[in-house]
């Protein structure tokens, strides 16, 4: 709460200026969006991701159209917290003993053997990261924080780099990088333009390979105290990702439009409408006070980069359904799957996935995504009932 309170603090000494900064980005855009006859606002990011308007308006009604997954999910951790009423300082909260200690070797095995499972070619193509020490793990002082994997050129293999500090979340992050490897070194049979994909499809590989490790977890863990906060870290994790980002699109496009039509926004204006599109992914689970009014201006994406933040959506809710599809057909996915991480960056996305059976236009394929986000929160709702 206080931290929350300080960050508001913060962001309101020259909210003004940044009010002004971010009236004066809309503006342009609408200026280079008319000379260069863009349809939409947004049509320029879309172009530049490789992916279609109706690919994109599809994404923001199926994701739209089941707010009520996050929803009950903040319902039951209103319950478990007993804290009264949630606001947003209480939207990450850890659960208490909600994890577990894991040794490097374990987790290695744990996330090997899940891709192993998958297919023992991806596997065997994953364990070439620890076998030739492509991997800094440690935590080490001066050692930058978070996790990544970086690609080098078709003729190199990538690298990872973690912060391994021996709880179960270190597997699924392990996973997630190694997911980008294995994207990676599958697509070095693309010349170096076509090597890396397309932002839409950067973390098809990683959340794929996340979810392969998540649900071998899932399976093999007894205690359900950790069933349930490891549960729990992923949802709010994929909420942030999906959810979060399709309601800062929606904000982004109330705002784009109504500058357009109404000319400058003032400070109340930008503040209503940030609450306007936020609140709903949250339903009565939990409350957007006055002080998130102004957390709109934090999000250096509005300024910067118009239009960016729906692809971390797209890029996660498709890795989700391509998921879906594979827990569908079953081992005879594995070959389309591994050719279409080996495109790279030469094939438009939806015409890549076309080539795993699906349609990236139809609603029905985000809603495959989205349905496995609400079995994750079924479950919740399941383990929580004897909390």
């Amino acid at each position: 709460r206080r931290a929350s309170a300080a960050i508001t603090e913060a962001l309101q000494r020259d909210i003004r200026t940044r009010a002004y900064v971010f009236n004066v980005t809309l503006q342009e855009k609408a200026i280079e969006d008319r000379l260069r006859h863009f349809s939409t606002w947004v049509s320029s990011r879309n172009l530049a991701n490789e992916t279609s308007d109706e690919a994109v308006q599809a994404l923001v009604d199926a994701v739209s159209g089941r707010f009520e997954i996050c929803v009950r999910y903040y319902r039951v951790k209103k319950r478990l917290l007993n804290v009264g009423e949630l606001h947003e300082w209480d939207r990450y909260a850890p659960l208490p003993g909600a994890s577990r200690d894991l040794s490097y070797e374990a987790t290695q095995e744990l996330v090997v053997g899940s891709y192993n499972r998958f297919s023992p070619k991806v596997g065997k193509l994953v364990s070439q990261f620890f076998e030739h020490a492509w991997i800094d793990a440690p935590v080490v002082p001066g050692k930058g924080g978070g996790a990544y994997c970086m690609p080098v050129s078709p003729r190199h293999h990538p690298y990872v780099m973690l912060n391994f500090t021996g709880k179960l979340r270190d597997a699924l992050v392990m996973a997630h990088e190694l997911g980008h490897g294995l994207h990676d070194l599958l697509a070095a049979r693309q010349n170096f333009f076509d090597y890396q994909p397309p932002l839409t499809l950067a973390e098809t590989a990683s959340v794929f390979g996340e979810a392969l490790t998540f649900d071998r977890i899932m399976a093999e863990e007894k205690d359900p105290q950790v069933r349930l906060g490891l549960l729990c870290q992923q949802c709010e994790d994929a909420f942030s990702t999906v959810f979060r980002q399709v309601a800062f699109n929606r904000f982004e496009d109330a705002c784009h439009t109504a500058r357009r039509k109404e000319g400058e926004l003032s400070l109340d204006q930008l503040g209503e409408m940030y609450q306007a599109k936020l609140q709903p992914m949250f339903g009565d689970g939990l409350i957007l006070t006055d002080e998130h009014k102004g957390w709109w201006s934090y999000v250096g994406h509005f300024l910067f980069a118009p239009g960016y933040v729906y692809a971390y959506a797209f890029g996660n809710l498709l890795a989700l359904s391509v998921y879906h599809r594979y827990l569908e057909v079953g081992p005879s996915f594995v070959d389309a799957y591994m050719d279409f991480l080996g495109s790279g960056g030469s094939t438009r996305p939806d015409e890549l996935v076309k080539r795993v059976g699906m349609d990236i236009t139809d609603p029905m394929f985000w809603d495959k995504g989205l349905d496995i986000l609400d079995g994750m929160v079924r479950e919740v709702e399941r383990l929580s009932a004897s909390q």
